[in-house]
């Protein structure tokens, strides 16, 4: 029978070319380590633990050598053993651990097989991932602030509304703009007299910007075809939008995880303004989701952009002839046809 050689880091010539593996090197580089290191033999006997293995757990060296791993979970030493489930599954398990220190870790537990095919020992790394977690933890609650700040902010510029081709300096003018701001949170049919080159068509779209009657009819639509209100969600809608105290993007997020959704797009110049709105289109992508869309009065098909198929035909609910209305009473029959028949699935 031959004698082992130490094992030796080869040079370039085949020659010696690194230092003696001898057992006081191995275990200088043992205790180095800044992860911590726990080794069993193949019956989970505790044989080697080193000083990192100590700081992270809080455990001794002197209560754990010469013990069963067993023992030592049985007495709540260690909550849980990655060297256990090693040997049982004869492969690597990595498991999160929290000690008593208050220090989180990933273990991995990693049997080593000798010649006959016998486990001969568990060696265990102990990662300290602790100030890690708490990075994250800062992180989320940051981004939790963003959004909750950008959530405000959405909801002002919604109740403010846009109209940026109206800028007012004049007080008469300024006083029109309040009238307009008033009539149109009413719901009555509203007209617009004077001269050619006055601005008409601005005062309409102003509005129309503020006005949720658009939305809100739309609802009524919906509600004749058999959807229940509380069925229906629309985040501009207080009465059947986010709740209180929700957070839009944490509830818009389960809600678009639901197989029960149909995302509907009102398409105007004020949705693509809105990066909430941007951001419930691009989710709607993501998860897959089949979609109807519609175009407000004064949005045309080619000002279709993001992640909505401009090649899906839409609903253009603008209209400027007999023909064109027709068309639309057309469109809607066919849509309330497809809704009625999704509803009739579901039920």
């Amino acid at each position: 029978m031959t004698k082992r050689v130490p094992a030796q880091l080869m040079g370039p010539n085949g020659g010696p070319g690194g230092p003696d593996f001898s057992k006081k090197t191995l275990e200088t580089v043992f205790e180095a380590s800044y992860d911590g290191i726990y080794i069993t033999d193949g019956d989970a006997v505790t044989i080697m633990i080193n000083k990192s293995y100590e700081s992270i757990t809080g455990l001794k060296r002197e209560d754990m050598l010469g013990k069963r791993m067993h023992d030592l979970v049985k007495a709540q030493t260690i909550s849980q053993s990655g060297t256990l489930a090693a040997l049982e599954k004869r492969e690597p398990v990595t498991l999160e651990q929290v000690f008593k220190t208050g220090k989180h870790a990933i273990i991995t537990s990693t049997p080593i097989f000798d010649e006959g095919g016998r486990v001969a020992m568990v060696v265990t790394n102990v990662r300290d991932i602790t100030e890690l977690n708490y990075l994250q933890k800062e992180l989320e609650e940051s981004w939790a602030c963003n959004l909750q700040y950008y959530s405000e902010l959405e909801i002002l510029r919604r109740k403010v509304g846009r109209a940026p081709r109206l800028v007012a300096q004049d007080p008469a003018m300024q006083a029109v703009l309040r009238v307009a701001d008033k009539a149109a949170e009413l719901d009555i049919p509203i007209l617009l007299e004077g001269e050619t080159g006055t601005g008409k068509q601005d005062f309409a779209r102003y509005i129309a910007s503020k006005s949720r009657r658009k939305k809100e009819k739309f609802i009524d639509l919906l509600y004749d075809m058999g959807v229940p209100e509380d069925s229906m969600f629309c985040s501009s809608i207080t009465e059947i939008g986010v709740p209180v105290k929700e957070d839009i993007y944490e509830y818009l997020r389960n809600l678009l995880d639901s197989e029960q959704v149909i995302p509907i797009f009102m398409l105007s110049d004020n949705y693509y303004a809105s990066a909430a709105c941007l951001n419930e289109m691009g989710a709607v992508w993501m998860k897959q989701k089949d979609y109807y869309t519609f175009l407000l009065p004064d949005f045309e098909f080619s000002k279709i952009k993001g992640a909505i198929n401009p090649s899906k035909r839409g609903i253009s609910l603008w209209y400027k002839s007999e023909r064109e209305l027709q068309n639309l009473k057309e469109d809607l029959n066919q849509f309330r046809e497809q809704m009625c028949n999704i509803l009739l699935k579901k039920h």
